[in-house]
């Protein structure tokens, strides 16, 4: 029976002496045996440290990085360090379900163009009671592509991406961004090759006042939709589709619902030209998707 493929589960960590040993175990606890999980301590100044050191398992590694230099810097040297044919990613403060890695290797198993997967997700409360109902994921490639213009189409902390494709195409995080880096990065995998999702609710983000669950203030919610625009149109211009950055902001708003905020102001017939202007896009996306995978109704 041919040795099953090593898994390299990174997880990033700052100042998570309350969280972390319940991710790391967790990720070793898999029913998928044959994993690394490597630990990159992003400076911390609390006992995180002595959490992960706690813990006896050869398959465990800890990479120290010198002073905080965020979360992006703190992946990519998970990502140079990884051995695994895949690498999955967790947050220090969430934890994976036993049966997650096994998941995720199946259907990469069955489906070798696949670069990217995520699952479903429990939201979990500081004590790790469920407090929402579990997310079930976008399912099957065209539709990540299709909401990916728009918004992330995976969620960071459930994520697994198959190593070869991001160190091919040279992949990483964008150190350079304090927000929408986790955005960035899947897209840049996903638009690369395939994306599915697990359906199964396989992984648990924590919420708590530091999460990234968190409520932002207003300003940080600005720049963020900011940020997410400039990716929409890199996406778009991905796809075949050419977008100004303002008709993608409004096109988003109106995706999402949003017509008592941004789009308050804008009178019926405005809003009607931005319905035009996304099915538009819709339509060009359809067709460049359909020609690109030959398929032909």
């Amino acid at each position: 029976m041919p040795t099953p493929p090593l898994v390299s589960v990174v997880i990033p960590a700052f100042n998570r002496e309350r969280y972390v040993g319940q991710a790391v175990c967790s990720a070793l606890d898999q029913t998928h045996r044959n994993v690394e999980v490597i630990v990159i301590d992003d400076g911390s100044t609390d006992g995180t440290i002595a959490a992960i050191e706690a813990i006896r398992d050869e398959r465990l590694r800890l990479i120290r990085q010198p002073g905080n230099r965020g979360v992006s810097a703190a992946r990519n040297a998970g990502i140079a360090a990884a051995g695994g044919e895949f690498i999955a990613f967790l947050d220090s403060d969430d934890a994976m379900y036993p049966e997650r890695i096994e998941r995720q290797v199946g259907a990469f198993r069955e489906d070798p163009a696949l670069t990217i997967c995520g699952t479903g997700t429990v939201v979990i409360d500081e004590e790790g009671r469920e407090v929402r109902v579990p997310w079930v994921p976008i399912m099957g490639d065209y539709e990540l592509k299709w909401h990916g213009l728009w918004g992330p189409s995976t969620h960071m902390p459930t994520v697994m991406v198959r190593r070869g494709a991001i160190m091919e195409r040279g992949v990483l995080f964008d150190e350079a961004l304090d927000l929408g880096e986790d955005f960035d990065f899947t897209s840049r995998v996903l638009y690369a090759g395939r994306g599915d999702n697990v359906s199964a609710p396989l992984t648990m983000a924590r919420e708590h006042p530091n999460s990234s669950l968190a409520d932002r203030n207003p300003e940080c919610v600005n720049r963020l939709n900011q940020t997410i625009t400039k990716m929409s149109v890199r996406n778009m211009a991905m796809c075949g589709i050419g977008i100004t950055e303002t008709t993608a902001f409004l096109i988003r708003a109106y995706k999402q619902g949003d017509f008592a905020g941004y789009l308050g102001h804008l009178s019926g017939k405005d809003i009607q030209k931005i319905k035009d202007a996304f099915d538009s896009v819709k339509s060009v996306f359809s067709n460049n998707y359909r020609a690109k995978h030959g398929i032909f109704a």
